[in-house]
């Protein structure tokens, strides 16, 4: 079972937090530690997989308690998340990266992101665990051959057949005694390109690593022995990565030479740089998805998503965002990202600024994006601009963008286009290494545009509804004013009529006077 250690001085803290962990990741057993010094003092014991650590506790904070638990040897390949208050304290945050934190947490710990960090550093910790088993099982392995090195050449043999690293064998002059096969598979030398010769003038190892490899040998010699990494180049000119770790052979107590052991971890490298790409990406997506939640109505979303769009192109592309209106079959260039000072030349070119312009557009010339993925385009501009604008101009900004391959991609819902991307590749860009993010986050781009098009449209109706509550208003005022002038007219005519019957019983009542 794995062990995660909390280390915070508000115990309310400690029980939400193993709360969390309790329900997220059943399979840890969640330590907690109320003071830095309790924490430590856990850590040595415990030896736990992973520490969640708060900054701010008093007499010994956060900083200070990872910086110890980094120097520590029992505890320094413990993997540490720093729990910080505040979001943008970037100072905390480097103070936290110089004292060896592996990663941080932002208080209130949202319980999705607790799950996640902790199962990162798990998997980091069981890595280094691993590689540092994997190290130690080497260095015993090197200690064993480096010895059967000098007792017998034949013994020697047996050790480099069936070492599945690179060795290359040093006198103390750093001439190169011998190599093993697996250096032939690394770079595809033979012992004639290396055997004999003076270890700097290897041309396997460039400048940079030949530098960072006699610096490590120096350092060796005084018994500070590292692993560290290098880049290589084959034969045929290949670049390579290699994790180096060398060992000093002695001979009654004296130095003479150095065994210099080489681990291609190339595919390792890449497989983590395109995992590193892909957690940059997912962040990227899950960025993107929020500020779309709370992009202001004012801010042109066309450009955001252009610009946004290109933090996954990268730099050295241009992206063009349209719209389409369904009812009059027009097609409307939105916005243009990545253009920059050749804006002036291209609206020269065109006789007017791309973004703006408008094309008729038939539904069977984009029928093929309404799939939502992304196209390798081949018609060029031309094709791009329905063939409205003569070929020679569209070659003659083509050459001016310096454009190598186009993509495009549509905005779709329910398989129904509304409006197109097209990303133009430079021939000095990278190439696209991630096109299901790309259609991810233009997913979530037509969804924002829907949504935008819902709010304007509900904008309208009320603000066409206001106008109409507004005119029934003055209508009823106007008519409130005519009832009221009829019934003053009422009141008027009440009173004459009153007035006109006391006068006529008035003078009844002297008639009657009379008649008697």
């Amino acid at each position: 079972m794995k062990k995660i250690l909390v280390i915070d001085d508000i115990k309310e803290n400690l029980i939400t937090i193993k709360a969390v962990i309790d329900n997220s990741l059943p399979n840890c057993l969640v330590l907690t530690a109320l003071s830095g010094k309790e924490g430590l003092k856990t850590a040595r014991e415990e030896q736990p997989d992973a520490i969640l650590l708060d900054i701010v506790m008093p007499r010994m904070d956060g900083f200070e308690v990872c910086q110890k638990l980094k120097e520590d040897k029992t505890t320094k390949h413990i993997p540490v998340v720093l729990i910080t208050a505040v979001k943008t304290d970037t100072k905390s945050k480097i103070r936290g990266l110089e004292a060896g934190a592996d990663a941080f947490l932002t208080k209130p710990i949202e319980p999705n992101e607790l799950s996640a960090q902790i199962n990162v550093m798990l998997r980091i910790k069981e890595a280094e665990d691993k590689l540092r088993a994997e190290r130690e099982l080497l260095d015993e392995k090197v200690k064993e051959r480096t010895k059967a090195l000098w007792e017998s050449k034949q013994e020697l043999n047996a050790i480099f057949n069936e070492a599945g690293d690179g060795i290359v064998l040093l006198d103390k002059t750093g001439k190169v005694l011998r190599i093993n096969k697996y250096i032939t598979k690394i770079g595809g030398f033979t012992e004639d390109d290396l055997v004999g010769k003076r270890f700097q003038s290897l041309k396997m190892f460039p400048l940079k690593s030949m530098t960072k490899m006699i610096s490590a040998f120096s350092k060796l010699i005084k018994g500070q022995g590292v692993t560290y990494e290098v880049e290589v180049y084959t034969k045929k000119g290949e670049k390579k990565i290699v994790q180096v770790r060398n060992s000093i052979l002695k001979k009654d107590g004296k130095v003479e030479g150095i065994i210099v052991i080489l681990r291609d971890i190339t595919e390792q490298k890449k497989a983590e740089e395109k995992e590193k790409e892909h957690r940059k990406n997912i962040g990227l997506l899950s960025k993107t998805a929020m500020q779309f939640v709370e992009l202001p109505q004012d801010k042109d979303i066309y450009n955001y998503i252009g610009k946004q769009l290109q933090e996954f192109t990268g730099k050295n592309s241009i992206i063009a965002v349209n719209s389409i209106d369904k009812e009059k079959n027009i097609l409307t260039t939105r916005a243009i990202i990545g253009m920059g000072k050749l804006s002036k030349k291209v609206a020269g070119l065109l006789g007017r600024h791309p973004v703006g312009i408008t094309n008729n557009v038939k539904d069977e010339e984009l029928v093929y994006l309404s799939d939502g993925k992304l196209h390798l385009y081949k018609e060029g501009l031309y094709g791009i601009l329905l063939k409205i604008v003569p070929k020679t101009v569209c070659n003659s900004i083509e050459k001016l963008m310096n454009v190598e391959k186009i993509y495009t991609i549509g905005f779709t819902k329910d398989n129904e286009l509304f409006g197109t991307i097209v990303i133009f590749l430079k021939k000095d860009a990278d190439k696209l290494k991630n096109e299901q993010m790309i259609e991810a986050f233009v997913k979530q781009a037509s969804i924002a545009i829907q949504k935008r098009q819902v709010e304007e449209e509900l904008k309208k109706h009320r603000e066409h509804l206001e106008e109409l509550v507004e005119e029934r208003t003055k209508e009823l005022e106007e008519k409130n004013e005519k009832l009221k002038h009829y019934n003053q007219l009422f009141e008027g005519r009440e009173f004459r009529i009153k007035d006109l019957k006391d006068r006529v019983k008035e003078l009844e009542e002297r008639l009657g006077i009379y008649d008697l």
